[in-house]
This record gives C-alpha cells, sequence and structure tokens, in this order.
C-alpha cells in the first residue's frame, strides 16, 4: 500500500500497488523522492533478509509511475543502471536536481561503520539505463572549498537553479553538526 496526499484539498488517499519482482524481504535502509510523476526507490544502501538472518547488498533503483494511478494499482518496476554505484551504505540523504531528471546522494555511513562524505549523482531514465556518476571521479569536478564533515542521518535540500544544501545528521564522535553546507553544481565548489 501507499499513502498519498493531495495538496489542494489535503486529503489522504490509500492505494495498491504491486510489487512484481521486489525483494521478499524490504532493505532496511532506503531513499525515496519524487521526479514528476514518478516515485523513484533507491534501494543501494539496504540489506534485504536481515530479519531472516540473510544479508545479501542490495543494489536497486525502482520507479512507481503515478502518472496511470486511475488506471488502476501503479507497480514498482527495476530500472537498470550503469556506471560504478555508491558503496552499500544507510543513513544517506537525497535530492532531486529539478529540470535534470538527477538525483544526488550524500554521505552515510558504510558496512564497516565509516562515515562518508561522499556524493553521488544518478542520471534517471526510463527508455535507457540509470547512470551512477561519482562527482569525485568527474574529470570536470574538482571541488572548491570545504565540504561538510562526514556524517549520516543528515538532509539535503534542492535549491534552483543549481544548489544543494546540507545540514544537521550526526558525525563519527556522536556530534551533531550545526553548520549549514552549500554545494553549487554549476561551480563544483562548496
Amino acid at each position: 500500500m501507499i499513502e498519498l496526499t493531495h495538496l489542494p484539498n489535503e486529503k489522504w488517499k490509500t492505494m495498491p500497488i504491486r510489487s512484481t519482482g521486489m525483494t521478499a524481504n524490504p532493505p532496511s535502509a532506503r531513499a525515496t523522492c519524487a521526479v514528476d510523476d514518478l516515485i523513484v526507490l533507491l534501494c543501494h544502501g539496504g540489506r534485504a533478509g536481515e530479519i531472516s538472518g540473510g544479508s545479501r547488498p542490495i543494489d536497486e533503483v525502482r520507479v512507481l509511475d503515478l502518472s496511470d494511478m486511475d488506471q488502476g494499482a501503479p507497480n514498482w518496476r527495476l530500472l537498470p543502471t550503469e556506471g560504478k554505484p555508491p558503496n552499500a551504505v544507510g543513513g544517506y540523504a537525497t535530492a532531486v536536481w529539478e529540470g535534470r531528471n538527477s538525483v544526488l546522494v550524500s554521505g552515510g555511513v558504510d558496512a564497516e561503520g565509516k562515515f562518508l562524505t561522499d556524493l553521488w549523482l544518478l542520471q534517471l531514465s526510463v527508455d535507457a539505463p540509470c547512470a551512477w556518476r561519482s562527482l569525485i571521479e568527474w574529470p570536470s569536478s574538482i571541488f572548491e572549498g570545504e565540504g561538510p564533515s562526514a556524517r549520516c542521518g543528515h538532509s539535503l535540500t534542492f535549491l534552483p537553479p543549481s544548489k544543494f544544501y546540507v545540514f544537521g545528521g550526526v558525525d563519527e564522535e556522536g556530534n551533531y553538526p550545526n553548520g549549514l553546507s552549500c554545494f553549487d553544481m554549476d561551480s563544483s565548489s562548496w
């Protein structure tokens, strides 16, 4: 089931969804975001089967197309990806880069407990494989300025045309960073 709200009339609607091919045991760490009429489910950080004792890394990108809600229950669909995806992490943050059909993924903590400062971009496509790109590995990305400390459980917010803000979370020492960091995609700078 999925619950949606229609903001103009402030009414919640619960509707069934199909989950053909979804993992039997849902991943423990995942993020969702909306891009146009699509809900994108990133499962690159969870592990399936933790409750039942199994533990296999997940690297999935699924999409739920809401444009055909009146045609019946929408279905989660697996989208193929290319490129090296982020390492399996939990506590990462995501934000949609509006107008670019892309999702930025920031930080988190890996399976060994290491807190990360990674920045990844997932370029979405329903007609071709989605492309993972590490911003650090981009030839044109020579970052200027100092980015936020490694953290998990933080927020990542997009403000047009090209700025992403990182705030909050917790760092390796258990501190709660209170600074606001801004990454400008146009200038590749913090």
